[in-house]
């Protein structure tokens, strides 16, 4: 969910669904790995904004998975469900080849690079709104120079529950303490 008017976070779980393979020979060579991940988050509509930079994935084995995550803003769009896509670049071994000689042996490895685009959709809520309630107002006067109670009642206009809230009252004049 993006909460609208605030940046929010957008977690993104790749799984790398490839067997693991067997090991060839004596060298663990990973061709069902993926190299070098990176990915970017990209929205279509200029009123969701991507904050996050490129993010980086590194190395996912065969049955691996790992989060990445992307910062957003949405502004001034109406709450409902949006469509946003994920460009991911990664390689992976395709070929490995004996070179040289027997005096001076060698290997050559060979990566393709893969590039997807993945659709992905994030929902726009207004999150919690949390305003400040005053129903009663005779029971919140104040006299001068005597003690007085204030009652408060916090209401949360929002569509997502307000958690671990803090209130702090702070007096302001001509209210002294």
């Amino acid at each position: 969910n993006l909460e609208l008017g605030r940046p929010s976070s957008i977690f993104v779980v790749l799984e790398n669904r490839a067997e693991q393979g067997a090991k060839e020979e004596e060298m663990d060579l990973s061709r069902e790995a993926a190299r070098s991940i990176s990915a970017q988050l990209i929205s279509s509509d200029e009123r969701i904004k991507i904050l996050s930079q490129m993010q980086l994935g590194g190395l996912l084995e065969g049955g691996e998975n790992t989060t990445l995550q992307f910062t957003a803003l949405a502004e001034g769009v109406p709450l409902g469900l949006y469509p946003l896509q994920m460009q991911c670049n990664f390689s992976r071994l395709s070929r490995v080849t004996a070179t040289g000689s027997e005096r001076a042996p060698g290997l050559l490895f060979e990566y393709r690079n893969t590039s997807l685009d993945l659709p992905l959709q994030a929902q726009i809520v207004m999150g919690p709104r949390v305003e400040i309630d005053v129903r009663d107002e005779w029971l919140n006067y104040v006299a001068p120079g005597e003690e007085s109670v204030l009652q408060l009642t916090l209401t949360n206009r929002g569509d997502e529950p307000a958690q671990d809230l803090e209130l702090q009252v702070s007096p302001r004049p001509p209210i002294m303490m």
